[in-house]
């Protein structure tokens, strides 16, 4: 285990800041309670760290103050027997001699510096570091944006004419990637294979379910044709009202294969707060599920789908998904234009090519929205472009996700992190969802789940 070669003390804050400078430079901590912090760490949100609790940090950056350098990067695993503050304000990361239970190989290329070696073939330049790509990924974007767009792999059926114009400023909002063409569903659908591509589960759910990228590519298929021949083409609105599961993947990939515009809310929402966001945008179809399962309760969603319905005036078409209960239990005929989702897919399942639309870079993706703190909610729309190239480099460059990752991330379908996972399909790794509580039947939950399925390989 390395151990730091200057002051031994940091705050979290001085941990958590700054990994996302350096790489190949970390420490193991334990958490000290007792001692004064030696640097501010105000406005640092902490988390609950109960008695005997296993701590478990990925440090890949680990700040230093001098030219010296920490000499490695692990995972590891320290403990601590206090009971902690909410404030992370007053914990004090000190270098222990816990057991390292990762350490990464220097010798691995990473996608990043591939990256950068391209960066240099291409413009001949000698990129020394990630510094050096930093820099001029700063001083020459338009290149670099240029350069990632050719690297990543994009699927488009035109190309960009012009990638920005250096010579507007921001305030003149320059338009990116003119004249490119491309289907946000198409580059997340790519890969076509037996590898798998959504592992999925839930509280109260048994087992977990899989997905591989063929099923996936089918199924969104069966939606974009459905949805086709109940009237949406590009340009409408289609919402969910779900879970974190993958129908909800499926439709919204369905619905932008056809060039529409998605947008979704949880079902922890109340009834105004759903159509406070979704009578702003005039949808034209919503799914929605059943029933929900959380904190060890279940939860009618019937009751609330019918009410928002009721404020939407321009439905065509509500589809249930049957997520709690059996179809042969409910009742929606109480419902306008309401279908179950196997019926609504019926006549539109196989294997044929999906027919993706081919939009320009800036048509509308996702609507998001606000918080509603200062008034109704306001609608923040997301390029299809800008949503794929900007995530996608997150995910390849900065996450180095490949083939044999899983990603996961605890969120809910009204938030942005959903959207963010989702475009993890685009690098082919395995996206895991889990839709409940992340604390029943017990806090491990989720640490548990992601033992059975396995941790990402090198």
């Amino acid at each position: 285990m390395g151990r730091s070669r200057k002051d031994p003390r940091l705050t979290a804050r001085g941990f958590l800041k700054l990994h996302r400078y350096r790489g190949s430079t970390a420490h193991a901590v334990d958490i000290d309670v007792t001692a004064q912090p030696t640097q501010s760490a105000r406005g640092l949100a902490g988390n609950i760290l109960t008695a005997s609790t296993q701590l478990m940090f990925l440090a890949r950056d680990w700040p230093t103050t001098s030219q010296e350098e920490s000499p490695v990067s692990c995972l590891f695993c320290a403990r601590t027997d206090r009971r902690l503050s909410t404030d992370f304000n007053n914990l004090i990361m000190a270098p222990s001699d816990n057991i390292c239970l990762w350490r990464p190989d220097s010798r691995k290329k990473t996608k990043i510096d591939d990256f950068r070696e391209y960066v240099n073939k291409i413009y001949n330049l000698s990129l020394g570091n990630y510094h050096d790509l930093y820099q001029w990924s700063v001083d020459q974007y338009a290149d670099f944006w240029e350069c990632w767009w050719d690297y990543g792999n994009f699927v488009y059926s035109s190309p960009p004419t012009q990638i920005v114009d250096t010579s507007l400023d921001i305030t003149r909002v320059p338009r990116w990637f003119t004249g490119a063409k491309l289907n946000f569903a198409e580059n997340l659908l790519r890969f076509q294979d037996d590898r798998v591509a959504l592992y999925a589960t839930g509280e109260g759910q048994s087992g977990i379910s899989n997905i591989t990228y063929k099923q996936l590519y089918n199924r969104v298929g069966a939606y974009a044709r459905a949805l086709r021949d109940c009237g949406v083409s590009s340009g409408d609105r289609v919402v969910g009202y779900l879970p974190n599961c993958p129908q909800t993947i499926e439709a919204m990939l369905g619905t932008a294969a056809l060039g529409a515009t998605w947008s979704s809310t949880s079902p922890d929402f109340g009834i105004a707060g759903v159509l406070e966001r979704f009578s702003q945008i005039d949808p034209i179809v919503l799914f929605s599920v059943d029933a929900v399962v959380y904190n060890g309760k279940v939860h009618d969603h019937l009751t609330k789908v019918k009410k928002v319905v009721s404020g939407l005036k321009h439905l065509l078409k509500v589809i249930i998904i049957p997520f709690v209960h059996k179809k042969h239990d409910l009742d929606i005929s109480d419902i306008p234009n309401s279908v179950f989702l196997d019926d609504f897919l019926l006549d539109f399942e196989g294997d044929e090519p999906i027919e993706f639309e081919q939009v320009p870079f800036h048509h509308p993706l996702f609507i998001m929205f606000s918080s509603g703190t200062t008034g109704v909610p306001k609608c923040m729309v997301h390029s299809v472009g800008g949503s794929l190239v900007q995530i996608a480099k997150e995910h390849v460059l900065h996450c180095d996700l490949s083939r044999n990752d899983v990603l996961t991330y605890y969120t809910t379908t009204g938030w942005m992190m959903w959207n963010w996972l989702v475009v993890g399909l685009f690098s082919g790794c395995s996206l895991f969802l889990y839709d409940g509580s992340p604390l029943l039947p017990t806090p491990s939950i989720l640490w548990d789940l992601v033992d059975k399925i396995g941790w990402s390989e090198d």
